[in-house]
């Protein structure tokens, strides 16, 4: 079990590294590092985010399309029921929380999960534990 463990958190860092590294070729602007600690970012209230939560952009502009954001949640926050034009990958860095589509699917997520919702999918999330989660945007994949 331990191995398991240890070969799936390799492989959602990969896949994070990936899916980062993607997204900044084909939308770094050159004006940021391409990479940051935590204790490094800026946390600040996301237009059209409930005041439960705060997030640090990494790269795209949240409120003009593909972005990926990483996300400080508190427990008992509540994201409502909502869609977004771009693809929507989440993934948990620490903490729980529950994700239901309106087709009635969900899923519960804890560090290192990962949801992927298509384009106008339309999910609510809430966040059981205090959580840290990485939020993707994307065109394509």
């Amino acid at each position: 079990m331990h191995n398991r463990r240890r070969w799936f958190s390799e492989c959602s860092f990969v896949v994070l590294l990936v899916l980062s590294f993607a997204a900044m070729a084909q939308g770094q602007n050159g004006r940021h590092p391409a990479g940051k600690n935590i204790a490094d970012m800026q946390f600040v209230e996301i237009p059209g985010m409930p005041t439960c939560s705060t997030g640090s952009v990494q790269n795209g502009d949240p409120t003009k399309g593909p972005s990926i954001i990483l996300g400080k949640l508190a427990a008992g926050c509540l994201i409502p029921w909502h869609w977004h034009t771009p693809n929507e990958n989440l993934m948990m860095v620490t903490g729980e929380a529950r994700a239901e589509m309106k087709d009635g699917t969900s899923v519960t997520l804890r560090a290192g999960g990962f949801a992927q919702m298509p384009s106008q999918a339309r999910p609510q999330v809430w966040l059981r534990k205090k959580v840290h989660a990485l939020h993707l945007l994307r065109r394509g994949l």
